[in-house]
């Protein structure tokens, strides 16, 4: 940048920092954050959990064989968590962004002393940012959450009054800092709008200490999403979606205990992750296993469809995926019914069971996809073929008797020519009495 030029003697990464502030909250980007997380792919954002999950910021820089792909995410993210530290002190985004430039404006083309903007920025808004910045870049580890959109209430008879709820637990050793952020539609007046920003965008942070949990309900204007940020969670953004109509008008933030958000008693949940769940497929080829000799860690999950046409069934991340702190599912493409995935669990009482299965949205864009499910316990078995799938989430198999001990739910890899398989998570509910 030729126009100003940060030096810290105690942050060296101080330019790149702001300057990705400035960049990623530019208001003349049509899109918002949203030019940012072009370059922000879910590769990049396991790339930055598995280096920063045993790593502080401070480490990012005494690493000098770190790749610029690797540095360049982690400095966007690490931006953004220094703006929720800063909310949540009071300081807007706007706020700060506005008195950044304006700084700048009086020391154009001149070397600016980040102490020195630090120092003006406490007189301005009683926080000391010199302190707030050294306090994030010696936190090692990162947290992670346990989160649940529960949706968007729109009050009846006028659209533009919303309020979006969502519940999140850090369940962790390590504080952390969560945002929301809520688009504002803007009318330029213009007939058509091209190459115009259509949305402000206004965020709100929260502070969530290691084991507390919140559930918040706050006014939005439209499309509203919960941003994990800086975390274990991957995919870091969960879309609030619309949940019905809704005369209440209150805005809160509770406190919530873990409690809250573990399975009903009458549930039990097996995900594609868990120990519970078996994986049955074809022995690799000598140049599968030759590829993934040098694999990194997070380069075993997928996260472009480009791999769609695989024989054996292979780790997805996805948005649409069930799961936590990782949202993933496994697929495979249509085969034999030589591979299938196994879902096993302890049934702790006899009784009636609806059987669900969690159905990626993925799988909605081949309407005449099947999957061939089977129950099976102590020597009995049931086929259930579940077509139609017409919407993402849990959909049943039925209601089985099912005694005490193990139970097993079963996914063939058969199906309709050209489909994709997709396993994800597998619940029991027990039926009341």
């Amino acid at each position: 940048d030729y126009v100003s030029y940060f030096h810290s003697v105690d942050f060296p990464f101080v330019n790149a920092f702001m300057q990705t502030i400035l960049r990623d909250n530019n208001v003349t980007s049509q899109n918002g954050r949203g030019e940012s997380d072009k370059n922000l792919l879910i590769g990049n954002e396991l790339m930055v959990s598995y280096f920063l999950q045993t790593r502080s910021f401070a480490d990012v820089f005494a690493d000098s064989t770190l790749p610029m792909e690797t540095l360049e995410p982690i400095l966007l993210l690490e931006s953004r968590e220094f703006l929720n530290r800063l909310m949540v002190k009071g300081v807007s985004v706007d706020s700060v962004r506005k008195f950044t430039l304006a700084y700048l404006a009086e020391r154009l083309f001149r070397v600016v002393d980040f102490e020195g903007l630090a120092d003006v920025f406490q007189q301005r808004f009683g926080v000391d940012m010199k302190q707030v910045l050294s306090i994030q870049y010696k936190r090692k580890g990162l947290p992670s959450y346990i989160v649940e959109p529960l949706g968007e209430d729109v009050v009846p008879g006028d659209l533009e009054v919303r309020f979006s709820r969502f519940r999140v637990y850090n369940d962790s050793d390590v504080d952390g800092f969560i945002h929301v952020e809520k688009s504002i539609p803007v009318d330029d007046g213009s007939p058509f709008g091209w190459n115009k920003r259509t949305q402000n965008y206004q965020y709100e942070a929260y502070e969530l200490k290691a084991h507390t949990g919140i559930e918040v309900r706050t006014r939005t204007y439209g499309r509203t999403t919960l941003n994990t940020n800086l975390a274990c969670n991957v995919p870091s953004v969960y879309s609030i979606n619309f949940a019905g109509y809704n005369d209440d008008t209150s805005q809160y933030v509770r406190p919530l205990r873990k409690e809250a958000f573990l399975p009903l008693g009458n549930e039990l949940i097996v995900d594609n992750v868990d120990d519970g769940c078996v994986i049955k497929q074809t022995e690799q080829t000598w140049v599968e296993r030759w590829k993934e000799v040098d694999m990194m860690p997070w380069e075993k999950y997928c996260e472009v469809e480009s791999w769609l046409n695989t024989t054996r069934w292979r780790e997805l991340v996805s948005s649409n995926a069930w799961g936590t702190p990782l949202r993933t599912c496994l697929f495979k493409g249509v085969g034999r019914g030589l591979c299938a995935v196994e879902w096993h669990v302890q049934i702790p009482q006899a009784g009636e069971y609806e059987i669900w299965v969690y159905i990626p949205d993925l799988a909605m864009f081949d309407k005449d996809a099947v999957q061939l499910y089977t129950i099976k316990q102590n020597g009995w078995k049931e086929m259930v073929e579940l077509g139609s799938l017409y919407k993402d989430g849990w959909m049943a198999l039925g209601r089985f008797y099912c005694q005490e001990g193990e139970c097993v739910v079963s996914l063939s890899d058969e199906g309709k020519e050209t489909q994709i398989i997709y396993a994800d998570a597998v619940k029991w509910v027990r039926e009341n009495e």
